[in-house]
């Protein structure tokens, strides 16, 4: 979710990454952590949140994994795929502020995602998100075939490289929608790029999950003034 991958609507289903440069799918989020169009950087907009100066230990990655036999029948089944546009200046989602327990909990969840891409471990990333998110997996402009996927989330965790690390920058915008998700503008960094990225996230009963993410065009969105 987080990082290397091409801006995608709001209301995308599709919300994979994937860097097929080592030819193996890597499934990255929270991300997460976030958002680069395929072929540039963006510039980080100016945001108040809670800024973090170092990159997110794996070690932070504790969640149970999530199981390939966790999933019922086929995974995309029932998974509808909305056209893509990011046209337009970024406005952030309209809601109502979440108050210091939610923002809290929705930070502990983004920024675990980001600790789980950093340690390369697939199974417990996909343990942050939601079944919609898994299933979306599997569909779409950015989906991979299901035997890639399969075998990317089953491999052993393996740490990405030193310049790949994702450092979060901030998490802040947090809002409560009217259909009872939380969406959060998040920010995150790499080596060499800084990344804006709009995550979703629905309450899945002891945790936030990460329900899709929305990557920040560069060119026409960062910066840009929201419409009125």
């Amino acid at each position: 979710m987080f990082g290397r991958t091409r801006p995608r609507s709001i209301h995308h289903s599709t919300p994979a990454r994937w860097d097929r440069a080592s030819g193996v799918a890597l499934i990255l989020i929270c991300i997460t952590a976030l958002v680069v169009g395929s072929a540039g950087s963006r510039a980080a907009t100016a945001q108040s949140g809670t800024p973090v100066g170092s990159p997110v230990p794996g070690e932070g990655c504790r969640v149970a994994p999530r199981l390939v036999t966790a999933w019922d029948g086929t995974p995309a089944v029932g998974v509808e795929v909305p056209p893509v546009t990011t046209d337009g200046p970024f406005v952030p989602p309209i809601g109502e502020a979440a108050d210091a327990g939610t923002s809290d909990a929705v930070r502990a969840t983004i920024a675990e995602s980001v600790a789980c891409a950093n340690a390369g471990d697939f199974p417990r990333m996909l343990a942050l998100t939601s079944d919609r998110f898994v299933r979306a997996l599997f569909t779409g402009d950015a989906a991979a075939p299901e035997a890639e996927i399969v075998a990317a989330i089953t491999a052993p965790a393996t740490p990405v490289t030193a310049d790949q690390l994702l450092t979060v920058l901030t998490i802040d915008q947090i809002v409560v929608l009217d259909d009872g998700r939380v969406a959060a503008t998040v920010v995150t960094r790499d080596a060499t790029t800084t990344y804006t990225d709009v995550v979703y996230l629905v309450d899945g009963g002891d945790r936030w999950l990460i329900d899709d993410s929305v990557a920040i065009d560069p060119g026409t969105q960062v910066g840009a003034s929201p419409a009125p």
